[in-house]
C-alpha cells in the first residue's frame, strides 16, 4: 500500500481500497503536500518526506492538532491518532450506529463519505413544499425542525424599499447641520401607505428590549434564537407595540408594532437595524436576505417521518456538513 512520487506533471491518487491521498505536482515544482495513510487513517511511518511542505488539512479534511505534539487530528466531536489509527473520545450518536467502530466509520467507505463528526442529518419539510437537511446532534425530530425553523428570516415590512442605507458619516435628516452615523436602513413601502403598515418579526426569536425616548422613538429589540443578533426596530407608532413586552418569545412573521414617526424622524418609516451579540454593527442587507426579495410570508414546518436508512441519514459527501 506504500508508494512514491516523483517530480512529474500529474494528479496521483492512492489507488489501493480504503486510501484517500492525493498528490498533485507540477514539473517545475516540489511536491507541495503529500500523505499516506492506510484504510481508516493509519498512517505510513514513512509517509513524511523531505522538503515537503506540511500541511495541517490531512486525513478526511480534517485539521491537525499539534500543541503538545500528540499530533490528532481533530473531528470537531472527538480526535483521531493517525499513528495507530483510533479514535479517542466517544461519538455523541455511537449507540445508534453501533456498527461503526474506531476503525470502520462511514460505513467502511472513507473515499466515498465524509465522517460526519458526531452530527447527524434530518430531512426537513415546508408547507410551500421546500425542503433542506440540517446536521446537529439533535434529540428527536422536533428539535431537528425548530433548528431549521430558526434560520428563515423575512423582511419585517411587506413590499419592502429602502430609502436610506448604513453610513458612517450622513447628513442629520431632521436637523441638516450635523454630520452623523446611520446605523441601519430606513424602509418604507413600495406600494400602499407606510404609516400604519404592520412590522412582522424578521425571524425567532426574544424580545431582550422596548421602550421609547426622544431619538428611537417607539423602539423594539428582538434578539434571535439562531445566533443572538439584536434586530432593532425604531420609530414605531404610538401604542403599536403594546401586544409585546421584555421577555415576550416572538415566532416569525408575528407583529410587533406599526411604522410610524415617533422619535428623531422626518417622515413615516422604519428605521431597522442588526447588532452582533457584541454590539457591532452589521449590515441588515447582508444579514436579511428579505429584505432584497420583499419577502414576507412564512414557512410553516410540516412533521414529517424522516426514513430509517443510516446511509441517507448520517453520511453526506459534501466536506462542509457543521452548520
Amino acid at each position: 500500500m506504500k508508494y512514491s512520487v516523483t517530480y512529474v506533471d500529474v494528479h496521483f491518487a492512492c489507488p489501493a481500497k480504503g486510501g484517500n491521498d492525493i498528490t498533485v505536482t507540477h514539473t517545475p515544482s516540489p511536491i507541495v503536500s503529500s500523505s499516506d495513510y492506510f484504510a481508516f487513517g493509519l498512517q505510513h511511518t514513512t509517509g513524511e518526506r523531505a522538503g515537503v511542505y506540511e500541511q495541517r488539512t490531512l486525513f478526511q479534511s480534517q485539521e491537525l492538532q499539534d500543541e503538545l505534539n500528540i499530533r490528532w487530528v481533530q473531528f470537531k466531536w472527538r480526535n483521531h491518532d493517525p499513528g495507530i489509527g483510533r479514535f479517542f473520545n466517544v461519538d455523541p450518536i455511537a449507540e445508534k450506529y453501533y456498527y461503526n467502530s474506531t476503525y470502520a466509520f462511514s460505513e467502511n467507505k472513507v473515499t466515498a463519505h465524509i465522517e460526519l463528526e458526531g452530527l447527524e442529518a434530518w430531512d426537513i419539510k415546508y408547507s410551500d413544499g421546500s425542503a433542506r437537511k440540517v446536521y446537529g446532534p439533535f434529540k428527536d425530530q422536533n428539535a431537528a425542525e425548530t433548528f431549521a425553523d430558526d434560520q428563515l428570516i423575512i423582511s419585517p415590512v411587506k413590499d419592502p424599499k429602502i430609502t436610506s442605507g448604513i453610513s458612517s458619516a450622513r447628513l442629520d435628516p431632521v436637523t441638516q447641520d450635523k454630520i452623523r452615523p446611520h446605523t441601519g436602513v430606513d424602509i418604507v413601502k413600495s406600494e400602499g401607505p407606510t404609516g400604519g403598515a404592520k412590522v412582522s418579526a424578521p425571524l425567532n426569536g426574544k424580545i431582550s428590549e422596548k421602550g421609547s425616548d426622544s431619538g428611537r422613538g417607539n423602539y423594539v429589540h428582538l434578539t434571535a434564537n439562531k445566533d443572538s443578533k439584536i434586530h432593532r426596530f425604531y420609530h414605531m407608532q404610538d401604542g403599536s407595540t403594546d401586544n409585546v413586552k421584555t421577555g415576550d418569545n416572538i415566532s416569525r412573521g408575528d407583529e410587533i408594532g406599526k411604522i410610524g414617526n415617533t422619535g428623531h424622524s422626518t417622515g413615516n418609516h422604519l428605521h431597522y437595524e442588526v447588532r452582533s451579540k457584541n454590539g457591532a454593527v452589521l449590515n441588515p442587507i447582508n444579514e436579511n436576505p428579505g429584505l432584497k426579495n420583499g419577502s414576507s410570508s412564512t414557512k410553516s414546518v410540516i412533521r414529517t417521518p424522516v426514513e430509517d436508512n443510516t446511509s441517507s441519514l448520517k453520511f453526506s459527501t459534501q466536506l462542509n456538513v457543521r452548520q
